[in-house]
């Protein structure tokens, strides 16, 4: 009976470390896929016009920098922040001094398209790889 459940044991440690790798793994490839700039777009739950022209760039270090710029060609920063950024078990955390902490569940990333749920009001938004700061049209 002792060795039945050293056996079961064993294998209760090693099925959780094995979820804990793939995790591990899913939340290194989620890290690798955010690094860059994203937009809000048009078509995303929390568009705002006052955003239009605003990257989101996040980069290996774990930081991120939000910007909104006042000019098409984006060179006239409004404004920036900075955050430290994490993934862990497929929620991404910023935490900047401006905002506090936040949580995002990943629920899609593609090299192109990013699906997020906020865990602070319950929101599902969008971002896309930034081409430009976003839109300048005007």
């Amino acid at each position: 009976m002792k060795q039945l459940v050293k056996i079961i044991s064993v294998v209760i440690v090693l099925s959780g470390y094995q979820t804990s790798a793939a995790e591990s793994h899913a939340d290194s490839d989620m890290r690798a896929k955010l690094i860059g700039s994203w937009i809000i777009p048009k078509d995303s739950s929390d568009y705002q016009p006052e955003l239009a022209r605003s990257l989101e760039t996040y980069f290996a270090d774990g930081t991120e920098v939000f910007s909104t710029f006042q000019d098409r060609a984006c060179r006239v920063v409004l404004e920036r922040y900075t955050a430290k950024l994490n993934v862990e078990n497929g929620v991404l955390t910023t935490n900047s001094a401006e905002f506090g902490e936040d949580k995002d569940d990943i629920l899609n990333i593609t090299d192109r398209n990013l699906e997020l749920h906020s865990r602070r009001d319950g929101m599902i938004y969008t971002r896309t790889r930034a081409t430009n700061c976003g839109d300048t049209s005007n």
